[in-house]
């Protein structure tokens, strides 16, 4: 049978299992485990194929079918490899995108957790960025790229890639790892997580990233605030709890919509700026990024302002221009915004982050509205990716 590949996080107990089991089988004559024995173990039957008494075997020799199913010459060889990693706890990664950082035009590859609220960022360089972003938009390229010639040599040779590993943090490099099997054997290669990860873009290997470099490198983000709870030194931007109240936040689109919320709060006689008022805003800017990506979207513009005003009422506030608060479901909205336009690397969030802020929400008639129109975050965000890339 072909080589196997070893668990992500294999259990010695689980595979001493596998050999008992094993065992069990071939002395229940069962032709399946006969044939495992016979592939990995050609000795013990001799020239013919035809062997009507099965020779006798230990769990030492099970245990030498199972390591060699798994690409080992042995199981001491197997034993030690799994000693090595066993208590190195990984976690699968899926690529959440490539940006390019504005404030130096570096580019920079975002993983994200499958089953850990976990993004890892890493600087790489711009072909290996380039690389790895042309193959997640599915462009070809006259001539390969390195690493597609890297990956028909491995597929060449007989080889596969089995996983890549964001492995390690050195003195704020990262370290990579590929693992490969070829002719039965697993080969385990170091390599910068770049190239690691364009190639297993290529394969669709899985990608995964240790536990200690999460934990060091890792941006965990408050589900309920948006707010950044840990940060990678690697991180040219400022945290969220610097950057809260500096003018460096949001762009200024998003502070001129901002005034137009406001405009509208004192025409209404309101108390504080509501989701409502921005939607409201963010609708009339009709060359504004957000309203651009809402009719992309099509929304009607027109008749979402409609509803707006159909259900504004009016308060009992003296209209004295004095500072605003925003209230409590508006806060959230432009946590919710700085954390998109963080994600994506941009340094500020301008309209088309507070209207991703708005459906991320999820709350109130600014929401309703949205979600009634048929408005969903996972569009509204590739909407926002390709006016951007369009851009750049």
């Amino acid at each position: 049978m072909p080589p196997q590949s070893l668990p992500a996080r294999p259990s010695l107990e689980q595979l001493k299992n596998q050999a008992k089991d094993l065992l069990k089988a071939y002395r229940a004559g069962q032709p399946s485990a006969v044939a495992r024995f016979r592939e990995s173990m050609p000795r013990l039957f001799g020239a013919s194929k035809d062997h009507p008494d099965p020779p006798s075997v230990s769990l030492r020799d099970a245990q030498y079918v199972v390591a060699a199913e798994y690409g080992f010459p042995s199981w001491s060889h197997m034993h030690s490899h799994i000693q090595e990693r066993e208590n190195i706890l990984m976690f699968e990664m899926t690529i959440e995108g490539v940006r390019v950082n504005p404030k130096n035009q570096q580019r920079v590859v975002v993983l994200k957790g499958k089953e850990v609220n976990k993004y890892l960022p890493i600087w790489i360089g711009p072909s290996e960025g380039d690389s790895i972003a042309m193959k997640l938009l599915g462009k070809e390229t006259v001539r390969p790229l390195t690493h597609d010639l890297m990956d028909s040599m491995i597929g060449d040779l007989g080889g596969t890639v089995k996983r890549v590993i964001v492995s390690e943090l050195k003195a704020e490099t990262f370290f990579g790892k590929i693992v490969l099997q070829r002719n039965g054997t697993t080969i385990e290669r170091d390599s910068r997580p770049s190239d690691a990860i364009a190639l297993a873009v290529r394969t669709g290997a899985p990608i995964y990233a240790e536990d200690a470099v999460l934990d060091r490198a890792g941006v965990e983000f408050d589900p309920e605030s948006g707010e950044a709870i840990s940060t990678n030194s690697q991180w040219d931007l400022r945290s969220f709890s610097e950057i809260k109240e500096s003018d460096y936040a949001f762009s200024e689109e998003a502070k001129r919509l901002f005034g137009e919320a406001g405009k509208r709060v004192f025409r209404l006689g309101h108390e504080e700026v509501t989701p409502e008022h921005i939607l409201s805003a963010l609708l009339e800017e009709v060359e504004g990024a957000g309203a651009r990506v809402l009719a992309e979207l099509g929304l009607d513009l027109d008749g979402a302002r409609a509803k707006l005003e159909e259900h504004a009422e009016r308060g009992n506030r003296e209209p004295v221009r004095e500072l605003l608060d925003f209230s409590e479901a508006s806060q959230r909205v432009l946590h919710l915004a700085r954390t998109e336009a963080y994600m994506i690397f941009h340094g500020q969030a301008g309209s088309e982050h507070l209207l991703l802020g708005l459906i991320l929400a999820d709350e109130g008639l600014a929401a309703q509205i949205l979600k009634e129109s048929g408005i969903r975050i996972e569009a509204a965000r590739a909407a926002v990716r390709k006016m951007i890339d369009s851009a750049e």
